[in-house]
């Protein structure tokens, strides 16, 4: 069970915190392309990327959206080119991979909301059994997803923030340059 004060922290009830989302989404986007898609974890490294899918809008019009399908379409140039442009990501498909195992799912940069989750598959033959694991798949994405947003927001309130925005500025220009 998780601390309600945690949780409180962790809350995108208020569209005042819609920007950390946005932050949280981009800073996962280039950690994982500056780092090899490797994240460090409690117990070991996962491996996270933004797979198939990414939708990009820009702040003030939901008309301005870029929907980007296939592959790995983070790691285009047509993705580049819309930050680049001041578009921020709304949604995007995930894998996450952990040894053998890898979960697909979307997730909303609003909220955080997690949706439309692949499990890895489930071993167990017996009915209760693969009930059990399927949850404890479903709750050990959770934990990791959770991981990686206290990881960011550690790194979003500390002092080297400002050093990482401009870091992230120049990913942004370099990437939109080379393509």
């Amino acid at each position: 069970m998780s601390d309600p004060q945690e949780d409180h922290l962790l809350s995108f009830s208020d569209d005042q915190y819609q920007f950390l989302g946005e932050e949280f989404f981009l800073w996962l986007w280039h950690w994982s392309d500056e780092n090899g898609r490797l994240f460090q974890v409690s117990d070991g490294t996962i491996e996270l990327e933004i797979n198939n899918l990414i939708e990009l809008a820009a702040e003030l019009s939901t008309a301005e959206q870029s929907r980007l399908k296939g592959g790995s379409p983070a790691y285009s140039g047509e993705a580049m080119k819309a930050l680049s442009n001041g578009k921020h990501v709304v949604k995007a498909r995930f894998v996450l991979k952990r040894d053998e195992r890898a979960w697909t799912f979307m997730a909303s940069s609003k909220d955080l909301t997690v949706s439309a989750i692949k499990i890895p598959s489930v071993i167990n033959k017996d009915e209760e059994l693969a009930f059990e694991e399927r949850m404890y798949l479903i709750e050990e994405l959770d934990d990791l997803w959770l991981q990686l947003y206290r990881a960011f927001l550690v790194e979003r309130v500390g002092s080297s923030w400002a050093r990482k925005e401009s870091e992230l500025r120049d990913w942004i220009l370099e990437g939109a340059r080379k393509n």
